[in-house]
């Protein structure tokens, strides 16, 4: 399933959720169609996999300090493809902004020394701004999309 997902990331960051087509996601894939649909009934709960998965890693890095981790997870890889998508697509999806904070804090919920969702939340919101500012003011826009 992970070809799927870094395949769909690599796609909706560079050609945007409208038009990164399933057919792209595939070839990317290496498989057909048909294999993507096996696993994914439609473009959108692909999308939505792709933000569930690749919204921060497993574990923050260094492991022993979540919120430094936090930051410079958001910032770097797979979870800053995501934000740019989630940015990029936020008005002709709104609900993907909720939907991804709920995905990122749930993950955060499972680093080690993050105890419940206040304080999960007390640490997020912060590095989400930053982060933010940083794609919104300081990246350039993906898939011919302006923030």
């Amino acid at each position: 399933m992970d070809m799927f997902i870094n395949a769909a990331l690599e796609v909706f960051h560079e050609l945007g959720y409208d038009h990164g087509r399933l057919d792209d996601i595939a070839k990317r894939a290496g498989v057909s169609k048909t294999a993507v649909y096996n696993h994914f009934p439609s473009k959108y709960a692909l999308l939505v996999a792709t933000v569930e998965r690749a919204c921060l890693p497993m574990l923050p890095d260094p492991p022993h300090q979540p919120g430094h981790g936090l930051e410079r997870a958001l910032a770097m890889g797979p979870a800053a493809r995501v934000l740019d998508i989630v940015l990029a697509e936020r008005r002709s999806l709104p609900q993907i902004g909720p939907l991804y904070y709920e995905a990122t804090l749930r993950r955060l919920l499972q680093w080690p020394n993050v105890s419940g969702r206040e304080a999960a939340e007390a640490m997020l919101q912060p590095a989400l701004k930053a982060a933010s500012f940083e794609r919104l003011f300081r990246a350039p826009a993906i898939g011919g999309a302006t923030a």
